[in-house]
């Protein structure tokens, strides 16, 4: 009975999953991928009952303790008692017990070599030659020579210097190869290492001073003394043969084994307990009216860490009532920002990158402050928790998606910033409030010079709000200090990350801020210059329309530099076949006049087309393109449509072929673009532009687009298109008035 039920319930939830489209699942991957994220970074194993107490405040109740626990150290306390636990582990070197015995038989090789040499009657110059070929490092030419006795009289004298020197060099070896040599001390030379452990053969150890232990460069230092000491009157040639010789069978015989002593130090470090003292159950850690030292919250965290294990050990349920209550929290912060754009703002939750987007921007802030927390002493004395980046997520967002997500995701980072770091108020109410007025300051940003505003505004309301609210608290100036400067240091580096980062998060993510779009304002632009060149009239078309567009822009609310650059470009397609615009053509000189109208239809409607790859060509951001593709709607072409039925038989001509392709106008922006496009059009066309004539064409043309249904995908309401045609007026009014003429000289 239970596998049948199972396997309808599998086939159920298979059937839903059908339905669900491509663009829901990942919608629904991306937010559990944020909410298991969350509740990774939320602080586990703790109690937070004694959260709102801080240094420097007065308690108001006493606190007895309830079981016998251990105190935790501080980090402080806690890594440097690790830093001497580190150093107490000496340097280990191997020993290498075949070095000397071999070095040594190289030596009387050599000497058995010069003997045999000093026997044979080949004459000096081939046994320098000889000698020269085994390659033996120190050893030069005079010191061979030397060897071979090539200036001395007496044979049997020479032979007696050999013999000494042979057995001088030996001694010399013998002393060294058994205190040690080493490549370099200072690879293992500190201000703390006094000695060093040698291991030898079958895992012998021994501890011995490291001045004990010599290396190359003391070598080279210290063997011509000994040499004197041990060929006392002898002549300079002899002794430096003999530091020659040395030098050459001079070898390491150990060798830092930085594998074992790291291992060594790393236990040394896991040995140092945790804990530092015990408090007995019924003890008193606090008393009432007391003013609460460093020491008292060690013990308070020590408690409240002690009290969650308890529970946690109590029962494996708990564990998972722990993991339940964060995943809940962390959906019911993420549904707010979710609740909100569907409601309010389709265009961001239909765009999975944009979702994308704002989990990056929550979970970054939730991350920092999941570091501070983790690591309290990585700043020493300064409260950490005022670094998390919550003004710099909202100047982001807000650049990039507008100031009401933008204060949306702030409200959201709060709520994720008061749960990470233990459920304080300061730190979320703090960072709440710089980050709207961080929204605030960047809300219409269109230049980068605009970010220095924020640059001084946000470190001075950091150091406001962090000393009202510590002020409110009783806390001492000395902690107050700490937090400022964290806090100054977050609101001087946000506008400065944010101008760094937008345009990596323009590229990543195919968005055009204010700042993107005004510099395609500029009308030297390439594909403006080659506008104003090769169709002149469309040009200036583009300009007035570009004026008329800015200021019904302004008067609805809407983004009226987009709406002022989009015009510049929602042309360009006329420039592959200027001479078929009317506003580009000669007097007496009309193309379409050879042409039907469903091909005169055909080539009017491929400069949208046209006009949307030169965009590609020149890579203009998608807003622009968006306003160049629609910014005829669905229009009829009515001019060719009415020739069409005049020409041939009305029943078969067919409004749709002389329509534009779409789509219709997505944006209020795109919609503004279109019918300042058409009222210029039409207004230019008039014979007698007096001001009641021009103001009753706007209302004829919006009315027209209004009936039909052009504007219905824009979001303009009648209110929006009534202050349209306000703004339209007195700029064509101006453009179009009536000149005196002026008389004749």
């Amino acid at each position: 009975m239970l596998n049948i039920r199972f396997k309808r319930t599998l086939v159920h939830w298979r059937k839903v999953g059908r339905q669900l489209n491509t663009s829901t699942r990942a919608k629904l991957a991306l937010c559990l991928a944020v909410v298991v994220l969350l509740s990774l970074l939320f602080p586990r194993g703790e109690s937070f009952e004694f959260s709102k107490l801080q240094v420097g405040m007065v308690s108001d109740k006493g606190i007895i303790a309830p079981f016998t626990f251990s105190v935790l150290k501080n980090d402080a306390e806690l890594e440097k008692q690790r830093a001497v636990a580190r150093q107490s582990i000496p340097p280990i070197l191997d020993y290498d017990a075949s070095v000397a015995p071999k070095q040594k038989a190289k030596l009387d090789s050599l000497f058995r070599e010069v003997s045999r040499l000093l026997s044979s009657e080949v004459p000096d110059s081939l046994k320098i030659i000889t000698l020269k070929r085994l390659k033996l490092p120190y050893i030069f030419e005079e010191t061979i020579q030397l060897l071979l006795g090539t200036e001395t009289q007496s044979k049997r004298r020479h032979l007696q210097m050999l013999s000494q020197l042979k057995q001088i060099c030996k001694k010399l070896l013998t002393d060294i190869y058994a205190l040690g040599m080493l490549e370099n001390k200072q690879q293992i030379a500190d201000e703390v290492t006094k000695g060093v452990i040698i291991i030898c053969t079958g895992e012998e150890e021994k501890t011995v001073a490291l001045s004990q232990i010599m290396d190359i460069s003391q070598a080279e230092t210290m063997l011509p003394e000994k040499i004197r000491g041990l060929l006392p009157n002898s002549k300079d040639r002899l002794l430096k043969a003999c530091y020659e010789i040395t030098m050459a069978f001079l070898s390491t015989n150990l060798n830092f084994n930085e594998t074992k002593t790291a291992q060594r130090r790393e236990q040394a470090v896991a040995s140092v307990p945790l804990y530092k003292r015990t408090i007995l159950a019924s003890e008193r850690i606090l008393a009432s009216h007391q003013v609460i030292t460093q020491e008292n919250m060690n013990v308070l965290r020590s408690l409240a860490k002690a009290k969650a294990e308890r529970e946690l050990q109590r029962s494996l349920s708990r564990r998972y009532l722990l993991w339940f209550g964060r995943i809940l929290v962390s959906m019911f912060s993420i549904s707010v920002l979710i609740l909100y754009l569907y409601f309010f703002k389709k265009e961001i939750y239909r765009n999975n990158s944009l979702l994308l987007l704002l989990s990056i921007m929550i979970i970054i802030p939730a991350a920092v402050a999941a570091f501070t927390i983790n690591n309290p002493g990585f700043m020493g004395e300064y409260r950490s928790e005022f670094l998390v980046p919550i003004t710099l997520s909202a100047m982001l967002v807000t650049v990039l998606l507008g100031a009401e997500t933008g204060i949306m995701l702030t409200f959201v980072n709060l709520l994720v910033m008061g749960c990470v770091l233990g459920y304080h108020f300061q730190s979320p109410f703090v960072s709440g409030l710089c980050g709207v007025l961080a929204v605030y300051l960047v809300t219409k940003v269109r230049h980068r010079r605009q970010f220095y505003r924020p640059m001084i505004y946000l470190p001075l309301a950091y150091a406001v709000i962090i000393t009202a609210t510590d002020l409110l608290r009783f806390t001492s100036f000395s902690t107050i200090t700490n937090g400022i400067l964290p806090g100054v240091l977050n609101g001087f580096l946000s506008p400065v990350l944010t101008i760094g980062l937008l345009p990596v998060f323009e590229s990543i993510f195919g968005i055009s801020t204010n700042i993107t779009v005004l510099e395609l304002s500029d009308l030297n632009h390439p594909l403006l210059k080659d506008l104003a060149i090769k169709a002149p009239g469309t040009y200036n078309h583009s300009i007035i329309v570009g004026s008329l567009s800015e200021a019904a822009a302004e008067a609805i609310g809407a983004n009226s530099l987009l709406a002022r650059v989009g015009s510049y470009y929602h042309d360009i397609g006329k420039m592959e076949k200027p001479e078929y615009f009317v506003e580009n053509q000669l007097k007496g000189r009309n193309p379409h006049d050879k042409l039907t109208p469903s091909m005169s239809s055909l080539i009017l409607a491929s400069h949208i087309k046209e006009g949307c790859e030169l965009a590609d060509r020149h890579k203009l951001p998608k807003v622009i393109t968006d306003i160049i593709h629609q910014h005829h709607g669905t229009a009829v072409m009515s001019y060719f449509y009415h020739r069409a039925r005049e020409k041939g038989d009305k029943g078969e001509v067919k409004k749709d072929r002389f329509r534009y392709p779409g789509p219709r106008p997505q944006t209020k922006e795109a919609a503004i673009v279109m019918l300042a496009d058409s009222v210029e059009a039409t207004t230019r066309s008039l014979r007698q532009k007096t001001f009641s004539r021009i103001k009753e064409t706007i209302k004829e043309v919006i009315q027209l687009n209004l009936i039909e249904s052009e504007l219905d995908e824009s979001d303009l309401t009648l209110r929006d298109l009534n202050r349209i045609s306000e703004s339209f007026l007195p700029i064509l009014s101006g453009i179009f008035h009536v000149r005196v003429e002026y008389p004749k000289e």
